[in-house]
């Protein structure tokens, strides 16, 4: 993925951001459909893409083996935006992290975001199915977690 922040100053910032997902069967659902030749109904995430305010409570400095001194900032930053599966699906989330700054301009990010949306789902066997008597769909609330690595780039 990649995001893109502006700073108002040391403390508030906002940030659009964006992550496509690359998602496939897992080992057991691949082997569940090669041994019974069924499936689970469920929607594949393909991207997110949303926006969200950054605050920075914590900012300090920090030496390392006591050869260079060098800052980091704690953040949390909630997060509206879209994930799109078979439809696009509001979602909402909080994420908080961490930067370790490597040089003036460099940092080196970790970040925990999580993130639930509704979806609906096409129901195309079980109790949910027309052809059972249901209503072809069922609803669905979807959490994610990730953990996430990056490099940012500070522009002055």
């Amino acid at each position: 993925g990649l995001s893109l922040a502006y700073h108002f100053n040391e403390q508030l910032g906002v940030e659009v951001l964006g992550h496509k997902m690359f998602t496939s069967d897992s080992h057991v659902l691949s082997r569940f459909k090669e041994n019974t030749g069924a499936t689970i109904d469920f929607n594949q995430e393909k991207y997110y893409v949303g926006v969200a305010p950054i605050f920075t409570p914590i900012y300090a400095k920090f030496s390392f083996l006591g050869k260079k001194i060098s800052h980091f900032d704690m953040y949390v930053s909630p997060n509206l935006g879209v994930t799109k599966t078979v439809d696009h699906r509001f979602t909402y989330g909080f994420g908080v992290g961490q930067k370790f700054w490597i040089t003036p301009k460099w940092n080196f990010r970790i970040e925990y975001r999580w993130m639930r949306y509704s979806d609906r789902v096409t129901a195309g066997s079980g109790s949910f199915a027309t052809r059972n008597g249901g209503p072809g769909f069922f609803n669905d609330t979807v959490t994610t977690q990730n953990l996430m690595f990056g490099i940012s780039f500070l522009f002055n």
